[in-house]
């Protein structure tokens, strides 16, 4: 399964969704260009995220030093990103 990238606006913030298995360099540089060229403030929703590898992992990781807000991550996401990183999850 590939990973599904997509981009939305909600009053004025940039809402990233994260769907599928966010696996290899090519898919993680590809979050990373879409993250950074998003207009406004950028929260990256990851509900339907499955998995991550370590390119997938990293690329998580240098997004939050960037400031950039990760949300609704499902267990198992927050035990690959070291649980910390994320926001609790909001909703269903």
């Amino acid at each position: 399964m590939a990973v599904r990238i997509l981009e939305q606006d909600r009053n004025g913030n940039t809402v990233i969704r994260v769907d599928g298995w966010l696996d290899g360099s090519e898919e993680a540089s590809v979050l990373l260009r879409v993250v950074r060229s998003a207009p406004g403030p950028v929260v990256v929703d990851l509900k339907e995220l499955r998995t991550a590898d370590a390119s997938g992992v990293a690329a998580l990781h240098t997004l939050v030093r960037e400031g950039v807000e990760l949300s609704r991550a499902s267990d198992y996401i927050k035990l690959l990103l070291g649980g910390s990183i994320v926001k609790p999850k909001t909703g269903a």
